[in-house]
């Protein structure tokens, strides 16, 4: 038996109706520099949020820190006074730089005395001026201080 209709062949289309149609370069270079911008975008704010929480953890950890130091560590100005007025004090620090430094009418002044090593009692507040050494810290200087001087709750 033979077929009564011949196979349908196959035809080429006419040239150039198979191809993907070729995009202009400009809207390439355009998507290019739009996808660039939109990532450049992402990166800087990423970044950013980063940066902002890496300064947030630095500044609670230096402020932890700064307050588990003793006072003296702290930056508390120390010197030698060079002026008196009735709201400010002048001091010259260890490096020679005057400082300024204001009284109002609650600035506690305390005097200390000269003092033995029997002033040296259990729960006494101290400062102590001298050098590590292998087997503790030898003092040069002790300063006892009065009882509920804010120093006290420094160290």
């Amino acid at each position: 038996m033979e077929p009564t209709t011949t196979p349908e062949t196959v035809s080429e289309p006419p040239d150039g109706d198979d191809e993907v149609e070729p995009r202009p370069l400009g809207i390439l270079i355009v998507a290019a520099i739009v996808a660039l911008a939109v990532g450049g975008l992402a990166g800087f704010a990423i970044g950013f949020k980063v940066e902002q929480n890496r300064v947030k953890s630095s500044n609670s950890k230096s402020a932890s820190t700064k307050a588990a130091q003793p006072a003296a560590r702290r930056g508390q100005p120390a010197g030698t006074v060079t002026a008196v007025t009735p709201t400010s004090v002048t001091i010259k620090n260890a490096k020679g730089k005057n400082r300024v430094i204001n009284l109002s009418s609650t600035t506690v002044i305390d005097k200390a005395s000269s003092g033995t090593a029997t002033d040296l009692v259990q729960g006494a507040t101290i400062l102590v001026d001298g050098k590590a050494a292998a087997d503790g810290f030898d003092a040069a200087e002790i300063i006892v201080l009065p009882a509920g001087s804010k120093f006290a709750a420094a160290g």
